[in-house]
């Protein structure tokens, strides 16, 4: 249920309940390309497969959200790639991205290099709300404090996150608040210093513990 309501919020699937606010109106989105009009950034769970064209350079993937931002003329398919290149290479420094230069192919990076290009690539829009749905899954160490260190700087640029985490650790460090989600359903939120591994994890249990009793 979780992948439901972050692909509503995104225009993938229609809401069949609750209401989305957007800047403190009521707005549901037609589909992705409404989405991102409006400004909201997804970084799916699958990067290989959802996020990134493998077989594409940094560059490729990273002006895909914004093209027609580096067209010579705006009915022409054809992209301004000096242009793009700076552009790639500026976002590129920014995120930390470790390749030899911008025309690297996407497939030889690693997961940690792939996911901050994912993230970088939305950085070419102007981005109000960003949705990360598992942002450390398959990346080192020193690449997860670099990607949380990135959530951060975006948290305090203006930037609205949603952080969808099932690495309990990771949550007390970048969220002011959390929603626990047990079987698609909210079962308590935490705010400021109650955000805690016991917390969320207590939380979590919580519903087992009381159907147990129930038996």
């Amino acid at each position: 249920r979780q992948m439901c309501i972050r692909d509503r919020i995104f225009g993938a699937d229609k809401k069949d309940s609750g209401e989305i606010f957007l800047e403190g109106k009521p707005w549901v989105p037609r589909d992705p390309h409404d989405a991102v009009k409006k400004g909201i950034a997804f970084i799916p769970e699958e990067r290989r497969s959802q996020g990134l064209i493998l077989e594409k350079t940094i560059t490729f993937n990273t002006i895909l959200p914004a093209l027609e931002k580096f067209r010579f003329n705006k009915l022409l398919p054809f992209v301004d790639l000096g242009a793009a290149s700076t552009e790639t290479e500026k976002i590129s420094q920014r995120m930390k991205v470790k390749a030899e230069n911008v025309n690297t192919v996407i497939a030889n990076l690693s997961g940690g290099n792939q996911q901050k290009v994912v993230i970088g690539k939305w950085l070419t829009r102007e981005m109000k709300i960003l949705i990360l749905d598992e942002p450390s899954r398959g990346v080192d160490v020193g690449a997860r404090a670099e990607i949380h260190g990135i959530i951060r700087d975006l948290a305090d640029q203006g930037v609205g996150v949603i952080l969808i985490s099932s690495e309990v650790e990771e949550l007390p460090g970048l969220c002011d608040r959390v929603l626990v989600m047990v079987e698609g359903h909210i079962v308590g939120a935490l705010e400021g210093e109650n955000i805690t591994k016991g917390n969320i994890l207590q939380l979590s249990y919580a519903h087992e513990q009381k159907a147990g009793e129930i038996k």
